[in-house]
């Protein structure tokens, strides 16, 4: 993913703040929550996509700041231990009480909680447009379709990577590759 923030920057006439943007959503871990609901939700293992959500934020929260002050030619002073200890509060803890606690009562849950992740994730992209929805209409026409053409563009050649990374996989674990391997912190790139 760096690599293809890289050529984003070199590539795209971006104005500087919106190269910023770009490196960063292109350089940080994959969506922490997202990936792994939307993987389950095409039929890919839970645990499996929760494992490399897991493996892909720890390794990109100590890789990121590195590859940010590349790009941008830069000294990005962001201290990785925050990131991941905050990780580890909000994403593996709450992963291992709900494998222990499913794994203790060993019934199926009802069908309609199934629902609760897809909505969490609604709802935290509503709340962070809605927080930034002032800077969101100070963004010219232009500017506006190059970060949609960076975001496409980085998505799609992280979707292509993945995509060659996939062959001969069992489905259950190739949709988790494929969508942690290609998504991005969604609020991030809204902020």
């Amino acid at each position: 993913a760096p690599a293809i923030a890289l050529a984003a920057d070199r590539l795209l006439p971006l104005p500087l703040g919106l190269d910023v943007g770009i490196a960063l959503m292109l350089s940080v871990p994959t969506t922490i929550s997202s990936a792994a609901v939307i993987a389950v939700n095409v039929g890919g293992d839970q645990l499996w996509a929760v494992f490399l959500t897991v493996v892909t934020t720890l390794v990109g929260s100590l890789t990121a700041p590195i590859a940010v002050s590349v790009i941008l030619s830069a000294d990005v002073d962001i201290d990785p231990w925050p990131i991941l200890g905050e990780m580890l509060l909000i994403v593996l803890l709450p992963a291992a009480l709900g494998y222990g606690v499913r794994t203790l009562f060993w019934r199926a849950p009802p069908a309609w909680l199934g629902l609760i992740p897809s909505l969490a994730v609604l709802a935290v992209v509503w709340v962070t447009m809605s927080s930034n929805a002032e800077e969101a209409r100070s963004i010219d026409g232009y500017e506006l379709l190059l970060m949609v053409v960076a975001a496409l563009l980085g998505h799609g050649a992280l979707l292509l990577a993945a995509g060659a990374g996939i062959r001969g996989m069992p489905v259950q674990h190739a949709m988790p590759v494929l969508f942690v391997a290609s998504q991005k912190t969604l609020p991030l790139a809204l902020t």
